[in-house]
């Protein structure tokens, strides 16, 4: 089986999150820590999909986001997907980064203490890495669904 790596477009991050993001990110520690609910009930899981489906849409306008999916050659089954930002120290770059999710309404099952508490130690940790740096590119892509490719046979 051969993949291709192409461009993510707004249509494909429903079917991204729902057969590739959810499936290998379901049982991750972070996920665990947002949503502690060892046994979500199927609406609670479709309204974690839906949040994590309009972020990453919100995500895709910024102009700093890259987003490309891995899909296999000669269907449309999508096999994985990586998102990445640029940032930079330089001037001017500061207002095309800081793109703040619209939290117009959160799962019921989120723990927004939790998720507040790792937010805070993640970009403090960002701020460590950006500290004394001209350029870095950091990824917080979903890699995982890279490792953890879905058969198709």
């Amino acid at each position: 089986m051969q993949y291709q790596l192409s461009d993510v477009y707004f249509n494909d991050i429903d079917k991204l999150v729902r057969y590739c993001e959810f499936p290998a990110m379901e049982q991750n520690p972070l996920q665990r820590i947002m949503f502690p609910n060892a046994n979500p009930s199927p609406e609670e899981k479709e309204e974690q999909i839906k949040w994590t489906v309009e972020g990453l849409q919100e995500s895709s306008e910024n102009q700093s986001s890259y987003f490309h999916k891995v899909t296999v050659v000669g269907s449309d089954c999508f096999a994985g997907f990586a998102v990445w930002t640029l940032e930079s120290k330089g001037e001017g770059t500061t207002q095309k980064v800081a793109h703040k999710r619209n939290m117009s309404w959160i799962p019921a099952s989120l723990d927004i203490k939790a998720l507040n508490q790792v937010s805070q130690r993640l970009r403090e940790e960002r701020m460590k890495v950006l500290h004394d740096q001209q350029t870095v590119c950091s990824r917080f892509a979903k890699l995982l669904c890279l490792i953890s490719l879905t058969s198709y046979d």
